[in-house]
């Protein structure tokens, strides 16, 4: 089997990502594949769950109206002061599959810069939908899934994201295949990478890799 350098694979992640068209700083390091930016829509759900488990009762619509304002304005001003993907290190010599996965890995975050919402998000966008969902459960329920929601939040961008990619750049199929590959071993040996792709460790996870996996 035909290995190459880690130190030669090193310097190849920045132009993985580049092949996408995605211009920002790459470092290895760690176990884990991440992207530092700021995420405007995923800010504000986080602000609006941790502002409904903070209050008691059902708010009136111009009480949600101004805690979606205030989301708005916070997440609008949050600023990234080093923006950036990381991806993780590979053993001295890297075998051909992790080759593989590890620019599914760098791939997949070059997807986030791609398609992830970054831009600034208003009120008049984000009311409407967001109201209309928060009204399927009781508020205090809503309180109580504030992970849960975060967490298969990531599921469903990471899916979205990743059939974009495939759909605007074919080659990238198999290499995010590898990539899923890669992370269902480490899950099967327990040993997964603290990332945004790991699960829950209870029975819940086997629905949430199921769904991630056929996603």
């Amino acid at each position: 089997m035909k290995t190459i350098s880690a130190a030669a694979w090193k310097r190849s992640n920045a132009a993985s990502v580049g092949a996408v068209g995605i211009d920002i700083p790459v470092e290895a390091r760690g176990s884990a594949f991440y992207n530092r930016g700021r995420w405007t829509a995923r800010c504000i759900v986080g602000e609006i769950a941790e502002w409904i488990s903070l209050n008691v009762g059902e708010p009136t619509e111009s009480d949600l109206e101004r805690a979606i304002r205030v989301a708005c304005d916070n997440a609008n001003a949050t600023r990234v002061k080093n923006p950036g993907i990381v991806v993780a290190t590979v053993p001295d010599r890297v075998t051909p599959a992790l080759q593989r996965a590890s620019v599914g890995g760098n791939y997949h975050e070059a997807a986030h810069s791609l398609y992830s919402c970054q831009r600034d998000l208003s009120v008049s966008e984000i009311f409407p939908p967001l109201s209309r969902r928060l009204r399927e459960l009781p508020m205090s329920m809503w309180g109580l899934l504030t992970e849960q929601i975060l967490t298969w939040g990531n599921l469903i961008e990471d899916i979205r994201i990743e059939r974009v990619m495939c759909r605007e750049f074919p080659g990238a199929r198999e290499k995010l295949e590898s990539l899923q590959d890669l992370i269902l071993l480490q899950e099967g040996q327990g040993n997964a990478g603290e990332g945004h792709k790991t699960l829950p460790k209870d029975d819940l996870r086997v629905v949430m890799g199921s769904f991630r996996d056929l996603g």
